[in-house]
């Protein structure tokens, strides 16, 4: 039986940074030597936080971009340049893991579930809050949770798309959000519950949608379109709300709770002024956990999305995955309603 092969990507982030406080990850090939002290990172078999024993090795390649970054720094070209070395070598591994800084790990995360369709392999970002270099950190278990997942469990459908792996818990990935800048458990998702649960035993929800089962392909961003997030908070003011809205190509509106909005008219009418002049709008909740109900709204600007569930790191990968898809607002404003990968609610009357 011949053995799995998972294929790791390093970027950078604090898992990759040094314990003496500089804040620029080191390089892969000091990353690499650093690795080399936990054997159970390279260990052929043997059991592993619930995991039986393997019936077949597991060998993952190391590689890196060329120059490791803060997550802080992620841009989209970034995103672009993940997900073409993912597609090119997709063929000759059983899996891909990411490791990564965690301010935006959401966001790429999102971003890669769009660029890259339908998966029939697992994608998993993961990382740390304790750099690897420290010798207590939560980076060795997080490497070596999504490296068995990646092998191991790549043949079981509701794992075959892009995931965040995090203290024992496997998260859709354009489902996660970054909930804690101290814990380990930094992670979660608050609208739809982990896809597998390492704590305990292996367990694995397999209440999910099975993956597509066609060719895979890879979207390209053309161009980076002016995104930008509008969050409404008590006293903002129409200079404020129309200097966001102008020259906008996309926003994401954070409005409260399930579908309010402040009562002036003169909100509503800048709304409807963007959307006739072409920017691509998607309201989401500013709640952590919930969704935006249309029957809740008593309010209506025809032309702008309801992101449902969505989070605010989807709705903003979104924004850019349709914004390069077609130069017809109408057929944006339609790839936008779509629930593309997963990635928001829909009710079943909508």
């Amino acid at each position: 039986m011949s053995e799995l092969k998972v294929y790791l990507l390093y970027t950078g982030g604090t898992i990759g940074q040094t314990a003496s406080g500089n804040e620029n990850p080191t390089k892969l090939e000091d990353f690499i030597e650093r690795l080399k002290i936990y054997p159970q990172l390279y260990a052929r078999s043997g059991s592993a936080r619930g995991f039986p024993d393997p019936e077949r090795g597991l060998k993952y390649m190391i590689d890196g971009i060329k120059d490791p970054i803060d997550s802080s720094n992620m841009k989209p070209g970034h995103w672009q340049d993940l997900a073409r070395r993912i597609y090119d070598c997709y063929d000759n591994y059983d899996g891909f893991i990411i490791l990564h800084g965690t301010n935006t790990m959401a966001f790429t995360s999102s971003a890669l579930s769009f660029l890259l369709q339908p998966l029939k392999k697992p994608i998993i970002l993961t990382g740390s809050m304790k750099t690897v270099f420290e010798n207590r950190n939560d980076a060795v278990d997080n490497i070596l949770g999504s490296l068995r997942i990646a092998g191991y469990l790549s043949h079981v459908d509701s794992i075959q798309q892009v995931c965040v792996f995090f203290n024992s818990k496997l998260f859709q990935g354009n489902r996660a959000v970054k909930q804690s800048s101290k814990d380990v458990d930094a992670f979660a998702s608050p609208n739809k519950p982990p896809l597998l649960d390492l704590n305990k035993q292996v367990k694995v929800n397999w209440d999910t949608k099975k993956a597509d089962k066609g060719a895979l392909q890879i979207f390209s961003l053309k161009h980076i379109p002016d995104i930008r997030i509008l969050q409404l908070f008590p006293g903002i003011n129409e200079k404020y709300v129309a200097g966001t809205l102008e020259g906008a190509d996309g926003v994401v509106l954070r409005i409260y709770g399930f579908g309010q909005i402040p009562g002036d008219d003169w909100f509503v009418s800048l709304l409807r002024k963007a959307v006739i002049s072409g920017v691509l709008i998607i309201c989401t909740s500013q709640c952590f956990q919930g969704a935006v109900h249309p029957e809740a709204q008593g309010w209506t600007v025809p032309g702008i999305i309801l992101g449902y569930d969505i989070t605010m790191e989807a709705a903003v990968a979104k924004l850019f995955w349709a914004l390069n898809q077609s130069e017809d607002s109408g057929q944006r404003r339609e790839l936008m309603k779509r629930n593309i990968c997963r990635e928001m609610t829909i009710p079943l009357k909508v």
